[in-house]
């Protein structure tokens, strides 16, 4: 139970702060010419346009202004409003939450291939947000953002790996998700690869790097009482 709650958790954090923000490249063009492009039905305009009225950006913040402007956007295939829009049904922010509405957003950024949403589907997947739950699937998308540099995707597929649910069981590449993300700085995963090597489950067991690794993880900001939560969440 503890596992499946820091995945939930997990969900929460990159799900309310993941949204992506107008490409740098179009930002600087004045807001009026951005707003005549998109009454062009320019799907870049529309985005940006829609991006402004999310962050308040020249603009006062409004959320159904944005959505409206992200639905356009998206209906013409732009991924990242497809995107933006999902993660405003998720978090309520233009009404009920709609999970269902979220996920055929996220399913068509997805397979657009942005990791983002290849990573945000397949916790919904996971989780039974919207659907039923799909561990296979879940495994699926994780694979396909992790291969495009999510990390929080990598370290998602090797709680999966090292269970077998959704994929086959596979412990040393486990192992190696979560080296690389420790070594990317996730203080969890540093916590979870000095367990790994004390106990010698997909690597080698190896005391001094068990004690390195946990050293690290509590000098990122692992608590002990999360330390014991995370250890006996690992199967």
């Amino acid at each position: 139970m503890a596992y499946r709650n820091f995945r939930l958790a997990l969900l929460a954090s990159v799900m309310a702060a993941a949204t992506i923000s107008a490409q740098a490249s179009t930002v600087e063009v004045p807001l009026e010419r951005t707003r005549l492009l998109a009454l062009q039905d320019d799907p870049q305009a529309q985005f940006d346009l829609a991006v402004y009225h999310d962050k308040g950006i020249g603009v006062a913040l409004n959320k159904m202004a944005a959505a409206q402007w992200y639905q356009k956007a998206a209906s013409r295939g732009h991924s990242k409003a497809q995107y933006n829009l999902a993660l405003l049904h998720i978090n309520g922010e233009i009404g009920p939450v709609d999970h269902k509405s979220a996920l055929s957003l996220l399913t068509a950024a997805a397979e657009q291939g942005l990791a983002a949403a290849q990573y945000n589907l397949g916790v919904m997947l996971a989780n039974g947000m919207g659907t039923a739950r799909d561990p296979k699937a879940a495994a699926a998308w994780y694979e396909k953002a992790a291969a495009a540099g999510n990390m929080d995707a990598a370290v998602n597929l090797a709680s999966m790996l090292r269970t077998g649910r959704g994929v086959e069981k596979d412990l040393a590449r486990s192992a190696n998700l979560y080296r690389k993300a420790a070594e990317g700085g996730n203080a969890v995963t540093m916590e979870r690869l000095g367990y790994l090597h004390a106990t010698g489950q997909g690597v080698p067991k190896d005391a001094v790097l068990a004690t390195k690794w946990t050293a690290m993880a509590e000098l990122a900001g692992v608590k002990p009482l999360e330390r014991d939560k995370i250890i006996s969440a690992t199967p």
